[in-house]
């Protein structure tokens, strides 16, 4: 086959992922699949062919848009620097690998990091949250979860996570703080709302968090409620305080965060049931301690 006649196959096939509404990121994963599918020829191994049609493919985006990104980027405060904490495309069953979460931690800082078993237990505990915070948002859309509360638990997501991503810059903290409490509170009326509690009870609540995680162990008995009353002490006490000048550290608003994932964690495993901290292993055997934070 001429390199003509396999672009041409390539770009048809680019199409059908297109039309299909696969992601740009999922699509030189997946060429390999279809292009054997088409000419009938398959090998375990990357044939001449294969390699060339990755290329053409390579060749229609910007540099760097078919490689896996993250779907899901938190956040972890570390010796003074809060770090990006991304989630990957899953395909399948996979062993989570902590070390693959942080991004930008230098080699020495890991050996650090796991050196210190209070400080790695929190690491460990924020790898859980975000997983089962993104992948089971991603569960309860295929689910079909009732749309009012997927909406709730998605606008909860996009406060936490426009305070993880302001956090790795240089924006003032005050208004990254305002986000966790706003995420904290809108994810847990929305765990709410999908457990059937009407919506005006809801908004006869307010903004009160102490209120809210009443509510939310009266529905869901098995919830850990010790960690739910911790993790609202690293938040702002009252929504009244995105009025005045707090002047939040840096080390607040990296707790401040991790306290929200966790509660965004926390719901999406009452929700779904999923629970990644088993598939967690250190140096090959599964991390079984107790949560370090909150």
């Amino acid at each position: 086959m001429d390199i003509e006649e396999l672009r041409t196959i390539v770009l048809e096939i680019d199409e059908e992922m297109r039309q299909e509404g696969i992601p740009v990121e999922q699509r030189s994963v997946r060429l390999r699949r279809r292009l054997s599918n088409r000419l009938k020829s398959w090998s375990l191994y990357e044939t001449p062919e294969q390699r060339a049609a990755s290329e053409i493919l390579e060749s229609l985006y910007p540099q760097g848009a078919l490689g896996f990104k993250h779907t899901y980027t938190g956040a972890f405060y570390y010796k003074d620097v809060i770090y990006p904490l991304g989630v990957g495309t899953v395909f399948g069953r996979v062993t989570i690998k902590p070390e693959k979460f942080i991004v930008g931690l230098s080699p020495d800082r890991w050996y650090q990091l796991k050196s210190d078993p209070s400080a790695y237990g929190r690491y460990i505990d924020q790898c859980r949250d975000v997983a089962d915070l993104s992948l089971g948002l991603d569960d309860l859309r295929q689910q079909g979860i009732q749309t009012p509360a997927l909406n709730r638990l998605e606008a909860g997501v996009g406060h936490l996570q426009s305070a993880s991503e302001a956090a790795t810059g240089r924006i003032a903290k005050d208004g990254i703080m305002h986000s966790t409490f706003l995420g904290a509170e809108v994810l847990l009326k929305g765990a709410l709302l999908a457990a059937g509690l009407p919506d005006s009870k809801l908004r006869s609540i307010g903004h009160n968090y102490s209120t809210l995680v009443t509510e939310l162990c009266k529905t869901f008995p098995e919830v850990n409620k010790a960690a739910l009353v911790r993790a609202g002490s690293f938040l702002p006490k009252s929504v009244s305080e995105r009025y005045e000048h707090m002047e939040y550290s840096t080390e607040a608003a990296g707790f401040g965060i991790m306290a929200c994932q966790f509660i965004g964690g926390e719901v999406c495993r009452l929700l779904t049931k999923r629970d990644l901290r088993s598939l967690v292993k250190l140096d090959g055997t599964p991390y079984r301690l107790e949560r370090s934070f909150p």
